[in-house]
């Protein structure tokens, strides 16, 4: 199934890893990259770095753990919005991803797709946002699915396609139900956005 931290468990891995001794975790670069995950999702770039760090003394012939260390640090250059860092890290990411890797693979997309929404290439970014939406769906990436969305109704609301924009911020809310996650507020914000732009208060 999809993995706890995809479907917003953050905190209990994070309890998990926290609760195992130091020399467990690293001595195990599987281990070492779930951390540096959970601690970058929980906006910890700087400690997340130092465990993929220690992950990379290790001999890696795992392809999948290689790219899902390129994935990570490829989230971290979002907050940074480096553009040119997030292309070249999603880039050896989807090279080395397993292939049935598609929780990572989805999320991995995503961040393309928002290089491309934030350097202007917009069609890029609808194409890319339109293909990762229903993999992570159906594969039930929760993160993905969301963060996919909310950017491409950002995109369609930038292009004054309103009509398809409020369609895709109001199947966020359909899809994600009770209790929301926090971060389909930009879904929201999006609705007011619209609402306002046609004067309907």
């Amino acid at each position: 199934g999809m993995p706890f931290i995809f479907r917003g468990e953050m905190v209990l891995i994070h309890n998990w890893l926290v609760s195992l001794s130091e020399s467990i975790v690293e001595k195990r670069p599987s281990l070492l990259v779930l951390y540096a995950m959970v601690l970058t999702f929980q906006g910890r770039g700087h400690d997340a770095e130092a465990k993929l760090l220690m992950a990379e003394k290790v001999k890696l012939e795992n392809k999948d753990l290689i790219g899902q260390i390129a994935a990570i640090r490829d989230m971290q250059a979002i907050p940074q919005n480096d553009i040119k860092e997030i292309l070249i890290q999603s880039k050896s990411a989807l090279e080395n991803l397993n292939p049935d890797n598609l929780p990572v693979r989805s999320i991995t997309q995503w961040t393309r797709g928002f290089a491309y929404q934030n350097s202007g290439d917009r069609a890029s970014a609808i194409k890319t946002f339109n293909s990762v939406i229903p993999i992570s769906k159906s594969s039930g990436n929760i993160m993905a699915t969301i963060a996919a969305s909310t950017c491409l109704g950002q995109v369609l609301e930038s292009q004054n396609q309103l009509d398809h924009a409020e369609e895709t911020y109001r199947s966020i809310i359909k899809d994600i139900g009770v209790p929301p996650w926090p971060s389909i507020c930009e879904a929201y914000l999006g609705l007011a956005r619209i609402f306002y732009d046609r004067n309907n208060l």
